[in-house]
């Protein structure tokens, strides 16, 4: 393959996620093996794994989460190259899929990411935890690569889960002060 739009151009309505727009996971996957079958290297994934969204859909409701979701999946297609591929692989998950991106590279679209990402909560925590994989000169297989970014993720959340809750918190209290002045008083004084 020697560019990601022969591919993405065909099925670019028919494999779409209804709530964000994003490719799902049945096109996530299939291009995943795609590359791999053709040799594409570098290759890395990573997935992103939304912290608090059962939270905030039982504080809030599922609408705020739903447009929590949205708003991630706007910054993750900002601020990925033209060649990505970025799709939503489960409700609080998504998967980017980086032909060519070395490990280095991967590393620097993470971190721009996650920057952008955390000013949705004005940087009290990371939104969005990712893991990554990436294949440089060992070809390996789609569900390797998967289960090593989804170790990487269960491993970051361990270390971080105590401080997220506090985190999750200040997430909700400035959610709810974005409705209105009165819910603003109200959770000042909750």
């Amino acid at each position: 393959i020697t560019d990601t739009s022969d591919f993405t151009e065909s099925y670019d309505v028919v494999f779409r996620d209804p709530l964000t727009g994003l490719y799902d996971r049945v096109f996530a996957m299939e291009a995943l093996r795609m590359y791999v079958d053709s040799g594409v290297m570098p290759l890395s994934i990573a997935l992103g794994d939304v912290n608090g969204l059962k939270t905030i859909n039982e504080s809030l409701g599922f609408r705020a989460g739903d447009d929590l979701l949205v708003k991630i999946a706007g910054i993750l297609v900002d601020n990925c190259r033209s060649d990505d591929v970025v799709a939503r692989w489960n409700d609080g998950q998504f998967m980017l899929l980086l032909p060519r991106a070395p490990q280095s590279v991967t590393q620097q679209i993470i971190k721009r990411l996650q920057t952008k990402l955390n000013a949705i909560c004005k940087d009290a925590y990371h939104i969005v935890t990712f893991g990554y994989a990436t294949c440089e000169e060992e070809q390996r297989s789609a569900e390797d690569l998967i289960r090593e970014a989804e170790k990487w993720i269960y491993q970051k959340k361990l270390l971080i889960n105590q401080s997220h809750r506090s985190s999750i918190i200040r997430l909700l209290i400035s959610m709810l002060q974005e409705k209105s002045a009165e819910t603003q008083e109200h959770s000042g004084r909750m």
